[in-house]
């Protein structure tokens, strides 16, 4: 996990976001990251969600842990780092307040799919590094959706696996447990100074 970024998180402030964005700007220039998925990712430090869901300061800490929990992945690594820097990048243009008072953008899954199929420019950086860019927009568009997978009756299942096809399904699940914050913190024991943690979260193991 990134030092600078453990950091912030345990201490979030103008000091500690600036030294963790120094060593991501570097990094993500090394990947050729496009500017317009970084300035929608920069733009993210505004946003804060639910925090029993997502103690992290802001979206774009959830994406960073995300994407840093990516780079440890032994199989499809490349493709789980693509997903993790962009399942979340139109939250912020969808973001609304629910009838409960939290932060939510309904769509944004589907959002972000739209958003790489009309980026040719995201698409070739995807395809320089490797990457299938519908594959990796199948799998943000079903990020929320596979959450609520365990939930479904058997049939409704198998329905479910049939739409998306066993590759997005397999890789949905696996991406499913890089974004669950509720185990991040609770496995690091990092501090959650917004809220308390919700327990037992859809699919996560």
């Amino acid at each position: 996990m990134n030092t600078e970024l453990l950091t912030y998180l345990k201490d979030p402030n103008a000091q500690t976001f600036n030294a963790m964005m120094r060593g991501y700007r570097d990094e993500f220039a090394t990947l050729d990251m496009p500017t317009v998925v970084f300035n929608h990712l920069y733009s993210l430090q505004v946003l804060e969600e639910r925090p029993d869901f997502h103690p992290e300061p802001s979206t774009l800490a959830h994406v960073l842990i995300v994407y840093e929990r990516a780079k440890m992945e032994v199989s499809n690594r490349r493709e789980m780092m693509m997903v993790a820097l962009l399942h979340d990048i139109m939250k912020l243009e969808l973001n609304q307040t629910s009838g409960e008072g939290w932060p939510t953008a309904p769509g944004h899954g589907p959002a972000a799919a739209n958003f790489i199929a009309e980026n040719t420019g995201v698409q070739l950086w995807m395809r320089n590094l490797g990457v299938d860019p519908k594959i990796i927009a199948a799998v943000c568009a079903e990020h929320m959706r596979i959450k609520r997978y365990n939930f479904l009756s058997a049939q409704k299942q198998t329905a479910y696996r049939e739409k998306v096809g066993e590759a997005v399904f397999i890789f949905s699940l696996q991406f499913s447990k890089l974004d669950n914050m509720v185990s991040f913190y609770e496995k690091t024991g990092l501090p959650t100074p917004r809220g308390v943690l919700a327990s037992g979260i859809g699919i996560e193991a």
